[in-house]
């Protein structure tokens, strides 16, 4: 699977939806990724949106590769027939495909960013609340480690709403990767539209 089995808390059927779409942006799995000495993905999918990944291997010299793709539609599941039966998942098709190369000062930064996160700490999923179904999924390979994370960004949340401190909140909402995910996805130069 391309998002790894290994992290079991995140339910069979957002695994399913999640490998369907990196399978139709022909995208690599990453767990047990030895290319390089780190391999970080973001997949960013979103309620309305194309879905997109933003793939950063760095190289040994220290400069590193974004490699972004995008598919033409969001994931929708239809019926096969107008009758009650199983529901399937249809993808888009691959519709971006786009390498930048940074050179060693942005490699650094973004990796020294990444790793001030102790990804490797963090819970793998936050809580299911959220404004909509926008996820963004943090995947990191390095150094024969393998950590996925999956948040989904909560927009502007009134404190009212829940009764937990707001740096909770904030964390549970996918703060503790967003700022990190945002300069990933402002390094590689594609015009990324609304973010939410």
């Amino acid at each position: 699977a391309r998002i790894a089995a290994a992290n079991q808390r995140m339910d069979g059927f957002k695994r399913r939806s999640y490998n369907a779409q990196l399978l139709a942006m022909e995208e690599p799995i990453l767990f047990g990724d030895k290319s390089g000495p780190a391999v970080v993905r973001l997949t960013w999918l979103r309620s309305f949106h194309k879905p997109m990944s933003f793939r950063l291997s760095a190289d040994i010299d220290g400069t590193s590769t974004i490699i972004v793709k995008q598919l033409d539609k969001p994931l929708r599941f239809t019926r096969t027939t107008n009758k009650p039966g199983p529901i399937v998942q249809v993808t888009g098709k691959l519709d971006l495909s786009k390498e930048v190369r940074l050179g060693p000062d942005k490699t650094k930064e973004l990796l020294d960013g990444l790793r001030d996160l102790q990804v490797f700490s963090l819970p793998n999923s936050n809580f299911d609340f959220g404004l909509d179904g926008s996820r963004r999924v943090l995947e990191v390979s390095e150094n024969g480690k393998y950590h996925v994370l999956d948040r989904r960004p909560g927009g502007e949340i009134k404190s009212q709403l829940l009764p937990l401190p707001l740096h909770v909140l904030d964390h549970r909402m996918g703060g503790d990767i967003k700022s990190w995910s945002l300069s990933l996805m402002r390094a590689s130069g594609v015009e990324l539209g609304e973010v939410y």
